[in-house]
């Protein structure tokens, strides 16, 4: 009997289980990626302690970090590149939302005040410039970890050909890095 037989025998719904199960093999790669983002913050504990505490009520599902890193186990297996890659996107994803309760004048988020209602507009977009740098800074790491002769070379190569599909294509929204 297999698992799925099992639980919905023990009256669990199937669908409940299924949702939870590729976060299941996942489990312990996603504890490591959020040791990075804890890590990464750690040094601003002191100063800024009030706004590292209250970014644990902006945790959610941690769903970009699960999907990138069930991507990496799908494709052979998951190295310490991506659980610092999965830090950067939830980090990315963190700061985007602190912008955006800015930019929507939100006053709660997940049931909790959110940082512009608490500390100001200008507290929040200096946090969330704080998680964009932090979260860049580690994708370089990544990045030179990473770099295979040539890669960059290829990769302009592919940015060239984009740019000139954009522009056969009417598109104007050039990419000049």
């Amino acid at each position: 009997m297999n698992r799925l037989q099992k639980a919905h025998g023990n009256g669990i719904a199937a669908s409940r289980l299924c949702s939870e199960m590729p976060f299941e093999l996942i489990a312990d790669d996603l504890d490591e990626a959020e040791r990075i983002l804890t890590d990464v913050l750690a040094p601003y504990r002191s100063p800024i302690a009030p706004l590292i505490q209250h970014l644990r009520h902006y945790r959610g599902k941690r769903l970009r970090p699960a999907l990138l890193l069930l991507c990496a186990k799908a494709c052979g297996s998951i190295q310490p590149e991506h659980h610092t890659l999965a830090a950067v996107v939830e980090m990315i994803h963190t700061a985007t939302l602190v912008h955006d309760d800015v930019l929507d004048e939100a006053e709660t988020r997940r049931h909790v005040q959110t940082f512009n209602q608490g500390w100001g507009n200008k507290i929040s977009i200096l946090l969330g410039d704080l998680l964009f740098t932090h979260a860049f800074h580690l994708s370089s790491r990544v990045d030179r970890a990473c770099d295979k002769p040539g890669l960059r070379r290829r990769i302009a190569a592919g940015d060239r050909a984009w740019e000139f599909a954009s522009e056969r294509n009417g598109l104007f929204c050039h990419h000049r890095g």
